[in-house]
């Protein structure tokens, strides 16, 4: 995979910005949703950008694309390839069946006063065994830095003293595969199936925030899930989220686990949310996935994606889409054993703290108030 520095802006719908104050600065990530004229969205380059190694102004050239990071190999990619899981990051899968596709992630800075400094980091594609191959990143302005951490890729922006509003772009090219039930079944019987370690184990099988397995409700309902073959049991949740959740529209806020079955339904997160954790609950380790499907809607584009995965032993991590399978998508192609070669993996990180909690991107800054709106495309 290689990682350049040079420009594309392609600009559609824009998302705004929540906010919370920290140490006398201010930390801001997406949320809400609304449109943007995309003519007015090409903004202006910063005439400078901090380097983190020596600190002084370093030049954002509109054109420049000789900086060139290499994969895993890159001296900025700590990416952490021990997992044995079937997760392994900054590793090309090998596949040579995917969809091609071509992603643009574009962050819109608006520069209302004097601002000294922004800090903002976001989080980026990676490759992921049997799920995707990143061939290409293309950056209009040059991170700072790029790191792996839980499986999960940053790329880190420092810029000192923007004068005015601009635009940060950030294009992928990458292969998807198509990756469910049927192909882990397959791919497993290809090899031995991958272990999972005990504190991947420990964490993917214990509560956080949202995910409430101690929540009583919660509880009640694991109590009445009883198949003893594992495979059967994760079955047997899924159909019980499908048969006790229904599309209620999109929320930026989270209520959790407890809370989507307290209302009888939610988004993609609670849908996710209640499956990992009844996962959980009955001894199954689980994750919520962050991401972004193909086939979207432009206008939903940059809201993203939650779906999820459970390890199931002698198979490996395996993904399930329930609202997908719950009239909120094309059920014929999204079912238990099945899903759709769409899937763009972002995250494996269900509360980020290298995100403050908040999802695909946040930042500080340091004097006046500044805005930061962000828009999808991808073609596929």
């Amino acid at each position: 995979m290689k990682i350049r520095t040079g420009l594309i802006t392609i600009c559609i719908l824009i998302l705004s910005a929540a906010s919370l104050s920290l140490q006398g600065c201010c930390i801001r990530t997406g949320f809400d949703f609304l449109t943007r004229d995309s003519n007015s969205n090409t903004g202006n380059f910063p005439d400078s950008a901090t380097s983190p190694e020596t600190g002084s102004l370093k030049e954002t050239a509109i054109e420049d694309t000789s900086a060139t990071v290499t994969g895993s190999d890159g001296p900025e990619d700590t990416a952490d390839t021990s997992d044995t899981s079937g997760t392994q990051t900054g590793q090309e899968t090998g596949q040579s069946n995917g969809r091609s596709a071509n992603i643009t992630i574009s962050y819109f800075f608006d520069i209302q006063g004097s601002t000294n400094r922004i800090e903002f980091i976001t989080v980026i594609p990676d490759d992921y065994h049997l799920r995707q191959d990143v061939r290409e990143i293309r950056f209009s302005i040059e991170p700072s830095e790029i790191y792996t951490s839980n499986y999960t890729k940053y790329a880190k922006f420092l810029f000192t003293g923007p004068a005015n509003d601009f635009t940060l772009d950030i294009n992928i090219e990458m292969e998807i595969f198509d990756y469910d039930l049927e192909n882990a079944i397959a791919a497993a019987a290809e090899g031995s199936a991958p272990a999972l370690s005990s504190q991947d184990h420990l964490k993917y099988s214990s509560g956080e925030k949202n995910i409430d397995t101690g929540d009583p409700s919660i509880v009640s309902a694991a109590e009445k899930l009883n198949e003893t073959d594992q495979l059967k049991l994760t079955r047997q949740i899924y159909d019980f989220v499908l048969e006790n959740l229904y599309y209620q529209g999109y929320n930026p806020g989270d209520c959790g686990a407890a809370g989507a079955l307290a209302k009888s339904g939610g988004d993609c997160t609670e849908y996710a949310d209640l499956f990992v954790t009844l996962c959980r609950v009955k001894g199954i380790p689980a994750r919520v996935i962050e991401g972004y499907t193909a086939d979207a809607p432009p206008s939903e584009m940059p809201m993203g994606h939650n779906w999820s995965e459970a390890y199931i032993k002698g198979i490996g991590w395996v993904p399930f889409d329930c609202i997908f399978d719950d009239n909120n998508g094309d059920s014929a192609e999204t079912t238990f054993y099945n899903l759709k070669d769409v899937y763009i993996y972002n995250s494996f990180v269900r509360n980020d703290p290298a995100m403050f909690g908040y999802h695909y991107f946040a930042y500080y800054y340091y004097g006046d108030e500044i805005s930061v709106e962000k828009s999808v495309t991808i073609n596929s």
